[in-house]
């Protein structure tokens, strides 16, 4: 009986490297998609935050199926880059936002309530509670006369001051109202030499809503309760009020 001839080759593995052919790997998609996620986040302060924490999870997942393709996807690099940019991201981002916070609950729970003492006891006639709020230098400077008038030129054309508004909106459009000219501009008093950046608030009388300006005692910003250096309040289209006639 003859044997087959195309037996043995067969038993020997003949055409075993046509049958044995694989795809070479292919990149992983997720891992690519990471770094284009992490880029972005140095463009966006604080809103970057949600990218970069996709960016990582990506890259995670990309590993993982990396791990498991049993040689079918290849991508380890840029996913590990993934992973390093979008943490590297976050952590800065991550501080801003924090910084910002930070700052606003300052603002806010601190600074705010002494312009708003300061400016509503002296709208009372309580100059004691007005003069609460003020610097030692400040509350020598200025007699209660000039706190009255002060006031009163506020008041004669737009009615009784309210309280000031904590709304942040309004908040932000101060600060650009007096920041739009893109610099951080300061005023130097001409008692104590000493350089404050001003702060706007939002603040509401009976007949409208204008914009009130601090100056704090840079000495006193680390204490629990700043003192005040100098108040003007911009009257929009006319002029700015200035408490301090020296300020």
């Amino acid at each position: 009986m003859s044997q087959n001839p195309y037996h043995d080759q067969n038993d020997r593995g003949y055409g075993a490297d046509e049958f044995d052919y694989q795809d070479p790997p292919r990149t992983s998609l997720l891992a690519v998609f990471s770094i284009i996620l992490a880029i972005p986040c140095a463009c966006l302060p604080v809103v970057g935050i949600v990218p970069g924490i996709l960016a990582i999870t990506l890259a995670a997942i990309s590993l993982g199926l990396i791990k498991n393709s049993n040689g079918r996807l290849s991508g380890r690099t840029p996913a590990i880059t993934g992973i390093f940019l979008g943490l590297l991201m976050v952590v800065i981002n991550g501080a801003i936002a924090l910084g910002l916070a930070q700052g606003y609950t300052y603002y806010n729970n601190t600074m705010t309530p002494v312009v708003d003492t300061f400016m509503v006891s002296a709208s009372n006639g309580d100059y004691a509670a007005a003069r609460a709020e003020l610097s030692p230098a400040a509350d020598s400077a200025v007699t209660d006369e000039q706190i009255e008038i002060f006031i009163r030129a506020i008041e004669t054309d737009h009615g009784a001051i309210r309280a000031l508004d904590t709304d942040i909106g309004l908040m932000i459009e101060s600060f650009a109202n007096v920041y739009q000219q893109g610099s951080s501009p300061s005023t130097r008093t001409t008692t104590n030499q000493m350089t404050s950046a001003p702060i706007p608030f939002a603040m509401t009388t009976d007949q409208s809503s204008l914009i009130a300006v601090a100056l704090f005692d840079p000495n006193s910003l680390d204490t629990k309760q700043p003192k005040l250096l100098d108040m003007m309040v911009l009257i929009p289209g006319v002029k700015a009020i200035s408490l301090r006639p020296d300020g």
